[in-house]
């Protein structure tokens, strides 16, 4: 299905950018304190096998893996992947990982001299502690991530917060929330896509972002999507930085009044949402599956329609009083999403 209004829509908006496939959140061996597996030398020449464009690479406790020889700010995303406990609404403190991601790795060991509760070491050899955290200082500590232009994500959220609470994995507006988890079938990542549709739904800006965590050879099971200027840390993170990526390995990619997917956009009733999906990794399709498209308005899904998955679709709608809009690609056969388009926010004009 093509839709000439919803391609000069996209065409426009992402003009001079590239698509780019790859992994939010990986760990190498970097010596100190990583406890990867593979090299990076050999995450390089395997990135490249799966035609994958970049790794975050995000080893514990350390900032060396960012000023290794081998370090490459075509393929690598900067940042650095800490835990804490932090106190929830019942009382009760829990345990959680989150993911720094930043654009530049000077940025890293900056945020870390700022909070005194790391005790980082200082230097590119530094080392850092896992500080517990009060809610309202963790909150702080996103907040200067996503001022510098970089991502938090809280990690395999279900997985490690036993809390029942959708609010208690909430830091700040913008964050994301690690919801591909392992791969696209996982149990993992069911319940957290359950748990983002929660947070959505209570009003919170989150974005959902895709993580392997192989601690070894890199796979193309969790993957990210999204367009950017050029090959480079600094280029993806800008996409990231504003929820203009999808998690998964298609190219979902939503326009409302010039702007792009993670925007917050005033509008009003009968502006139109122009959606393309495309670009689709070979190794995702399979020929005795069946696949559809599923447009939501805020808590439900407002269209739905099987669709070749591939060809490119297009369809632009109006819009009609919902406070977000978002994209899943789901595979119909097995009943499961392939790609999480994030949310375009809305604030209606009178």
């Amino acid at each position: 299905m093509m839709n000439q209004e919803a391609i000069d829509a996209i065409h426009t908006c992402y003009h001079g950018k590239t698509l780019f496939r790859g992994d939010m959140h990986e760990h190498a061996q970097t010596g100190g304190t990583s406890d990867g597996k593979v090299p990076l030398s050999q995450w390089k020449n395997e990135l490249k096998s799966l035609n994958m464009d970049f790794a975050a690479i995000l080893d514990h406790r350390q900032v060396r893996h960012m000023y290794l020889e081998d370090w490459d700010e075509t393929m690598f995303l900067c940042g650095s992947e800490p835990g804490t406990s932090v106190d929830c609404a019942d009382g009760v403190r829990r345990r959680l990982h989150y993911n720094m991601l930043l654009p530049r790795k000077e940025d890293l060991p900056n945020v870390l001299a700022v909070f005194p509760e790391f005790r980082f070491s200082g230097g590119a050899d530094g080392h850092f502690s896992y500080p517990g955290f009060k809610r309202e200082r963790l909150s702080q500590l996103t907040g200067i991530i996503l001022g510098l232009g970089g991502m938090f994500t809280h990690a395999h959220p279900k997985q490690i917060m036993d809390s029942q609470n959708p609010l208690d994995y909430y830091f700040h507006e913008h964050m994301c929330l690690e919801v591909v988890y392992e791969s696209i079938t996982s149990a993992a990542t069911i319940q957290n896509y359950a748990l983002w549709k929660d947070l959505l739904a209570r009003g919170k800006k989150v974005y959902a972002s895709a993580g392997a965590d192989t601690h070894n050879l890199p796979v193309d099971r969790a993957l990210t999507t999204l367009y950017a200027k050029r090959r480079h840390n600094t280029a993806f993170m800008e996409e990231i930085h504003r929820g203009n990526f999808t998690a998964g390995s298609a190219a979902i990619r939503m326009v409302l009044n010039g702007q792009v997917t993670g925007s917050t956009v005033a509008a009003k009733s009968g502006d139109l949402l122009c959606i393309v999906i495309s670009d689709v990794l070979e190794t995702d399709i399979h020929a005795d599956h069946s696949y559809a498209v599923c447009i939501w308005g805020g808590n439900e899904v407002i269209w739905k329609n099987e669709i070749s998955i591939r060809e490119p679709f297009s369809f632009s709608l109006p819009i009609a009083n919902h406070p977000f809009y978002r994209v899943t690609l789901l595979d119909t056969t097995l009943n499961i999403p392939l790609a999480y388009g994030n949310p375009i926010f809305v604030t209606y004009e009178p």
